[in-house]
């Protein structure tokens, strides 16, 4: 299977970590921005949102009722 790309729309980071701290940088702007993520989360989300001022928005993961 092959899958083209644009190589400009390819946005490289040195890891996981540092692209989630991009995306908050971009995404946040107030405390009024909130970031939905689910519950159990793991740090790597909830730390970046509030060291960017933004407010964590959480929400439960439940398979039965979808």
């Amino acid at each position: 299977m092959v899958f083209l790309a644009d190589p400009n729309d390819i946005f490289l980071t040195d890891g996981a970590s540092p692209a989630v701290h991009m995306m908050m940088q971009l995404l946040i702007r107030s405390e009024n921005d909130e970031i939905f993520c689910p519950i159990p989360h793991h740090p790597l989300y909830s730390a970046p949102i509030d060291l960017h001022g933004g407010t964590l928005a959480p929400y439960y993961l439940n398979e039965v009722t979808g």
